[in-house]
């Protein structure tokens, strides 16, 4: 019995060892197309192409082996991936169209680095700027404001340059990203 399968080609961080949310939506949608054509498909994997893998960490056992790898991905039912697409539809033909979640846009949240000279890398990281500062007093210590930010909007979103919600967080003139959804 012939077993037909679904593969898709990633290129990939090493830290995605299991498929993503976004990948499995994606192939059970190209699933239903096969389907609705008269293909048949058994199963769905993602090849990922590890872009940053370095031979001398495959040493490491938590570490990819090699730079290859296959992911399984999870099969829905036709009935999930219809209702999944007719979703996806309906949420496109609203008008206004709902904003991108932070999960969607790739959300880094504000930090605060306690830095120390002459190094690229922080020291410490904190979500506020500690009331108390226990590296004031430390010669060669510093703080360094890190903005929220969108990254996805940012450099991947193919739609930015028309998208609302990314032209009202680029319009903050102090560089803050808002974070309430548009009215």
């Amino acid at each position: 019995m012939k077993v037909h399968v679904l593969s898709d080609y990633k290129i990939t961080s090493v830290y995605s060892r299991e498929a993503k949310l976004a990948w499995i939506q994606q192939l059970n949608l190209l699933r239903l197309l096969c389907v609705r054509n008269g293909l048949q498909v058994d199963r769905l994997q993602v090849v990922a192409l590890y872009r940053d893998w370095r031979p001398k960490e495959a040493l490491k056992e938590d570490y990819p082996q090699s730079q290859v790898a296959v992911l399984p991905v999870p099969m829905w039912t036709i009935e999930e991936a219809n209702d999944f697409l007719e979703e996806r539809v309906r949420l496109h033909r609203m008008d206004p169209a709902p904003p991108c979640t932070d999960e969607e846009r790739w959300k880094q949240p504000e930090v605060w680095a306690v830095m120390k000279k002459g190094q690229k890398r922080a020291v410490k990281l904190f979500e506020n700027r500690p009331e108390f500062d226990p590296f004031s007093a430390q010669a060669g210590l510093y703080w360094q404001h890190r903005p929220g930010a969108y990254r996805r909007c940012e450099s991947y979103c193919p739609v930015s340059a028309i998208c609302p919600q990314w032209a009202k967080d680029k319009a903050n003139a102090d560089g803050t990203v808002d974070r309430e959804t548009l009215e």
